[in-house]
């Protein structure tokens, strides 16, 4: 195979998988055995992330909760929710701590 044919079969190829994938092939020669070796690879098409619902829910709550965290008198308040609600308080004193440091 000459350049030209060469350009002209990589440029079908081109044409053929344009907007659908992008390919490369390759033609290495065998030595001493009068044969070609063609190796062809492919990139898988990129797919954007499909939008969630509940994922973005989940990420505002979550966001509401680390703003309310970062006001001492809410963090006051929920632990004393928690107390009565019946967790022990020396549960509370060791978790708010650890909940603190998780949210920063």
């Amino acid at each position: 195979m000459n350049k030209d044919q060469e350009a002209a079969a990589h440029a079908a190829a081109d044409a053929v998988l344009a907007g659908r994938a992008t390919a490369y092939w390759q033609v290495q020669p065998k030595a001493g055995e009068n044969r070609a070796e063609l190796t062809v690879t492919a990139d898988k098409p990129e797919i954007a992330e499909q939008p969630s619902f509940f994922k973005d829910v989940l990420n505002g709550v979550v966001g509401i909760a680390k703003t309310i965290w970062h006001v001492p008198a809410a963090q006051g308040a929920i632990a004393t929710l928690v107390v009565r609600a019946g967790v022990p308080a020396t549960v509370v004193a060791v978790l708010v701590p650890i909940i603190d440091a998780l949210v920063k």
